[in-house]
Formats: C-alpha cells, sequence, structure tokens
C-alpha cells in the first residue's frame, strides 16, 4: 500500500470515528463556551445533569472541538496541559506548554476549561 492510499485510510478512519461521535452524544461547535453564564446555557442546552456533567473539548487531533455530557469523573487537569477527546470518547490530558496561546497556567477542573482561558 502506498502512502497516498495509506493518508486516504486514515483520512475516512478519523472521520468515521468523528461521525460515531456526534451519533454518541458528541457535538461539534464551532468554539466552547467562555464563561460561567455561557457555559451553564450549553449545559442546559443539552440537557446535562450533576451525573452527567458538560464539558467542551477537542478531538485529541484538534481538529474539531466538540460539546457533551460527561459521566466519567472530572479530570484534575495539570497546569501547561489542555483536555482532548480520545478515540474511545474518554477525556486525556494532552501537553500544550508550546501552543502559541490557549494553555492554562494554573491547575483546573475538566469541568470548568472556561475559567483558564
Amino acid at each position: 500500500m502506498g502512502l497516498f492510499q495509506l493518508l486516504v485510510l486514515l483520512s475516512i478512519q478519523i472521520i468515521a470515528a468523528k461521525n460515531n461521535f456526534t451519533k454518541t452524544g458528541y457535538f461539534p461547535v464551532p468554539v466552547c463556551p467562555n464563561n460561567t453564564h455561557e457555559w451553564q446555557a450549553s449545559s442546559r442546552q443539552l440537557n446535562c445533569t450533576d451525573t452527567h456533567i458538560y464539558h467542551c473539548a477537542p478531538y485529541y487531533d484538534l481538529s474539531q472541538l466538540y460539546e457533551f455530557c460527561y459521566q466519567r469523573p472530572l479530570l484534575e487537569v495539570k497546569k501547561g496541559h489542555c483536555i482532548g477527546i480520545a478515540e474511545s470518547g474518554i477525556l486525556n490530558q494532552l501537553n500544550c506548554e508550546y501552543f502559541a496561546h490557549g494553555c492554562p497556567r494554573e491547575d483546573y477542573n475538566s469541568s470548568q476549561l472556561y475559567n483558564c482561558m
């Protein structure tokens, strides 16, 4: 298999995974909420609860932002790290210390990302 064919196959797999995200409650958005009011409004719109908490995060390859109600335990994210959604849908910490902007300078809770922007 040539390099071009491999890249096409990989692109198709990523697109399929992203399409599956929407079917499982991960919705693409152009931006994440920037403050408490916007965060709470988005949470209400998705009908998130105390056990399924609103989150907004990028896909692991940083190609798309998604909003969703997350039922797993919240992450305590260390400064110099951002959260990202793994292919499995689980949140992971990504090193962002070399980002030009947008990398948190202090520890934060994954459900309060807006505090770090």
